[in-house]
């Protein structure tokens, strides 16, 4: 009677144990297969990233590479890294915004055209209007002022004649803060609008991989 007693006692004290080595063994499993399929997911979202990565440097090599074609529409533009560089004396007069004639017809002529053949999606033109850094006495803040109002009126036209969506491209002044390398701040030559290519996080995930 005390052995059957003892067996009792014995069985209600390993079962309940029994039945929590069972439920640890099953949460541990759980828990090894979400580790196993939140792994599965970063290595997959890491193989897109790096895809959409190296679709983006595709157009935008492809993009440069387009516009090193503007190196010869005119004796004052030169291509250099895959940066457009316009004097302001081929586009604009003398401490102006306004377009010169001259200088809408090479926009809307030979620009335009190599332009209007980039893709909806992907790169974005940046066109940068820059100034030296001669400061004119009582508006210490005209160099921005003009620096940006002749980028604006630069991409304004490249809309028009390249009929771009209008946020394939935008405008930035940088006033005098950008001087050309290796030239002092003062020189005329720094008084440029410049059109460079680049590439927004939101651009990456709308790109799909070739």
């Amino acid at each position: 009677m005390r052995r059957f007693r003892a067996r009792a006692h014995e069985d209600t004290v390993w079962a309940p144990l029994a039945d929590t080595m069972t439920l640890l063994a099953s949460v541990f499993f759980v828990v090894m297969i979400a580790m196993f399929v939140a792994s599965e997911r970063s290595a997959s979202v890491q193989r897109q990233k790096g895809a959409r990565l190296e679709r983006a440097e595709a157009l935008i090599a492809q993009v440069q590479s387009q516009l090193k074609g503007l190196k010869n529409v005119d004796p004052g533009v030169t291509v250099e890294g895959g940066v457009v560089r316009l004097p302001d004396s081929v586009l604009f007069g003398l401490n102006s915004a306004e377009l010169s004639p001259e200088g809408r017809a090479l926009l809307e002529k030979k620009i335009a055209p190599v332009l209007a053949t980039l893709s909806a999606k992907g790169p974005r033109i940046v066109v940068s209007g820059h100034a030296d850094a001669r400061q004119v006495r009582d508006d210490p803040y005209r160099n921005w002022r003009l620096s940006a109002l002749r980028a604006a009126n630069v991409v304004v036209i490249l809309l028009k004649a390249a009929q771009l969506p209008p946020d394939r491209i935008v405008a930035i002044g940088y006033g005098d803060t950008r001087p050309r390398p290796g030239l002092d701040p003062t020189d005329d030559a720094n008084r440029r609008v410049e059109l460079s290519v680049s590439i927004e996080v939101s651009d990456l995930l709308s790109l799909d991989a070739p």
